[in-house]
């Protein structure tokens, strides 16, 4: 069996006559393949979320799912932040407790080590002040518990489509 040299570094076996297949199909699934790579080799969108409830987790994590994008749980925002040494994240979600402040904190520290990725603070309904407060701090939405799934679906959309989390 000959093969045949192409513009890409990998060699192709020449298909005999008697089996039925031309040249010609061979290009086709040549070609085929190779505008199929790119797709594959595609990375997946990361998220990272610190989140205690459960419940929202799994939503979140539902999402993510159908999105084909990647979800890292963080039980604070200190493990997050040295997650990001590492791997960056393509948006962060975080939950903001009233005593806590945990993610007013997180976006805190994002400003003072200048990082330009999206943050979607969930918090409580009524919690005017802290919606207020999170959106100075920088989060693109503040988005009230626990009807969130809509909300983070347009999120997301944002992200994979490449223009990052916009506010919605």
């Amino acid at each position: 069996m000959s093969t045949t040299e192409f513009p890409f570094s990998g060699r192709i076996p020449d298909y005999p006559a008697e089996a039925g297949v031309s040249a010609k199909d061979t290009s086709i699934v040549i070609e085929l393949t190779i505008k199929a790579a790119p797709m594959s080799l595609a990375t997946k969108a990361t998220v990272y979320l610190l989140e205690q409830d459960t419940n929202v987790t799994d939503t979140i994590r539902g999402l993510c799912d159908e999105k084909s994008m990647l979800l890292k749980c963080f039980s604070n925002s200190s493990e997050l932040l040295m997650a990001m040494q590492a791997i960056k994240p393509d948006c962060i979600i975080a939950e903001n407790e009233k005593e806590s402040k945990e993610a007013i904190k997180l976006l805190e520290a994002l400003n003072e080590g200048e990082h330009d990725i999206p943050v979607i603070v969930l918090g409580h309904h009524n919690d005017v002040h802290t919606a207020v407060a999170a959106i100075k701090a920088g989060a693109v939405d503040y988005i009230e518990k626990p009807v969130i799934y809509g909300r983070l679906a347009e999120h997301f959309n944002q992200v994979i489509g490449g223009g990052g989390a916009a506010a919605v």
